[in-house]
């Protein structure tokens, strides 16, 4: 276990040491906030609540910051040629897979946290808007973590694919682009099942868990696919080992 917290710090404190993690915190911070402030703007006059369109609103942007963590996650390791001298010590493939995955989401989280604060300074600029409830907060937080840790388990099985971190980002972009809208492409065939489709339709997901209702379901589902990307990207370390 300490030899899993070894590699999950180091990954982290790594993010921190490069100026581009910073500039990409302060712009997905602005962009989402923007992106919200926009939203609010079109909305007035709808029922829609603002959690629902904070949380839209972040979502739009995370595949973005993901992809950007993710893509030197091992494609650096890879290209630097520092993975063979990794799996060389010993540590197992689940450890160094766990940590390193760890230590993306934990920048991710962190890089997404600052965000939620706009709801409240909004209410604070406009003392006639409702205060946030914090159900939906609670709940809005729960989804974005759960589509965070699956969007950074795509960013790095597609990372440990290649040493290339242009085809890291864009494969990756596109593996966390291309699901969530199987939902609304099952939605467009005269024969897609119906209960299929609200079980994949994330806009579904967000705006459920967004007005504090939190579906099993839905978190069994993102858990599921996280759990069986880290197996995949452990299989992946344990054929570069043979």
């Amino acid at each position: 276990m300490r030899k899993f917290f070894v590699i999950w710090f180091r990954e982290l404190g790594a993010c921190f040491l490069s100026p581009v993690a910073y500039v990409t915190m302060v712009a997905f911070l602005l962009l989402a906030n923007w992106t919200f402030w926009h939203v609010v703007e079109t909305q007035i006059g709808r029922v829609e609540s603002l959690p629902s369109l904070l949380v839209m609103s972040m979502v739009l942007w995370l595949p973005v910051l993901a992809t950007l963590v993710t893509m030197r996650l091992f494609a650096e390791e890879k290209r630097q040629g520092t993975l063979e001298i990794l799996l060389t010590a010993p540590v197992t493939e689940w450890q160094v897979a766990l940590g390193k995955y760890a230590g993306a989401l934990s920048f991710v989280v962190i890089a997404l946290a600052p965000s939620m604060g706009a709801l409240y300074a909004l209410t604070a600029l406009a003392p006639s808007l409702p205060a946030p409830d914090a159900g939906a907060m609670a709940g809005g937080g729960v989804i974005l973590f759960l589509l965070a840790a699956y969007c950074v388990a795509i960013g790095m099985f597609f990372s440990l694919l290649t040493r290339n971190q242009i085809i890291a980002a864009v494969c990756g972009f596109g593996g966390m682009v291309i699901p969530p809208l199987s939902g609304y492409l099952l939605s467009l065939s005269p024969f897609g099942p119906e209960r299929l489709i609200r079980r994949l339709a994330v806009e579904d997901h967000l705006l459920d868990f967004a007005r504090g209702v939190l579906d099993l379901g839905t978190t069994v589902l993102y858990v599921s696919g996280v759990l069986l990307l880290l197996f995949f990207s452990t299989r992946v370390l344990m054929l570069r080992r043979l």
